[in-house]
């Protein structure tokens, strides 16, 4: 679409309800579309990219990664950065999970943990693409898209592909609820409250 309707666009969403919030799908420097006149942000695909070569793939080193997160802090304005759609999977990409397995099973589920800590932490609007929250798995577009596995909380995580690893988030996020662990093949307690827990992440990129 040419991007001179954009503008339009913005004025139309905004009259009827002025606070829209308008996420644009760039893959690369989305700067010409965050000045104020189109998008509030877009799908932050140039952070998505770094979490996944630095903690994924591993084919870029410590300086690189801070390098480029520096980049894309000073890309563009504030009020953008401060509401990017941050994203890890999304329905054209492969699966974080199934990234970080393929380089080390021994440690996916680590490396996954930290790349969540990194979106949940940095500036902007973290967004989990379904699946994404139990491990599921899925390579490049249409594989990214599978089906979700309803019902793997009953199996306790070991439903299909996602052996292991959604037993492993799943307790994980229980225990950071300050919840007791569940029986073996019952849903989870849905009360409780959180409280403060204590996370701990270990890096296992050395560079």
């Amino acid at each position: 679409m040419i991007q001179s309707f954009w503008p339009k666009f913005r004025r139309a969403v905004k009259a009827a309800t002025p606070d829209a919030h308008i996420v644009g799908e760039i893959w690369d420097d989305a700067s010409p579309w965050l000045q104020g006149d189109q998008f509030d942000a877009v799908m932050n695909y140039r952070f998505q990219k770094a979490l996944i070569a630095y903690f994924g793939a591993e084919d870029i080193d410590t300086c690189a990664f801070a390098r480029t997160l520096r980049d894309l802090f000073l890309a563009y304005p504030e009020p953008a950065t401060a509401v990017m759609l941050n994203l890890l999977g999304s329905h054209d990409t492969a699966r974080p999970m199934t990234v970080v397995r393929r380089r080390d099973r021994g440690h996916a589920l680590e490396s996954l943990k930290l790349m969540v800590a990194m979106q949940f932490t940095y500036a902007g609007a973290p967004c989990i693409y379904y699946g994404d929250e139990i491990g599921l798995e899925g390579d490049k577009d249409p594989d990214c898209r599978r089906c979700y596995p309803w019902g793997w909380e009953l199996t306790g995580g070991r439903k299909g592909t996602e052996v292991g690893a959604a037993g492993l988030l799943q307790e994980a996020h229980r225990r950071a609820q300050g919840q007791p662990r569940a029986p073996p093949g019952c849903v989870p307690p849905a009360g409780g409250g959180p409280r403060p827990a204590d996370l701990r992440l270990r890096a296992t990129n050395p560079r």
